[in-house]
């Protein structure tokens, strides 16, 4: 059984409803993704996401206004969030994100 370490999805309109809902699926079943690029899918809430193996995330060029909309991650060590709405660091807790 072959298990992903790598998904570049950027650029794929996740934040389409419909999409998103397969992009959470996928993700389920493909729990050991380690380096997950969903740059410029006019994202703006992740929570919902188990992120929990991901060490090395892109987001950039979507349309996250906070950390809270950010699931904890554990592992994640590179968080890329330029381009989005971000203008301080609520939601960004050494809980959430233990390795940053």
């Amino acid at each position: 059984w072959y298990q992903r370490r790598v998904l570049n999805l950027a650029h794929q309109s996740l934040g389409d409803r419909y999409q998103y809902d397969a992009l959470r699926a996928f993700i389920e079943l493909n729990s050991t993704i380690q380096v997950l690029n969903l740059d410029g899918n006019e994202l703006d809430d992740i929570c919902d996401l188990n992120l929990d193996n991901v060490k090395r995330l892109y987001l950039s060029g979507n349309n996250f206004a906070s950390f809270s909309s950010l699931p904890a991650m554990p592992r994640v060590e590179e968080l890329y969030l330029k381009k989005n709405f971000i203008t301080g660091t609520y939601g960004l807790t050494r809980e959430k994100f233990p390795c940053l």
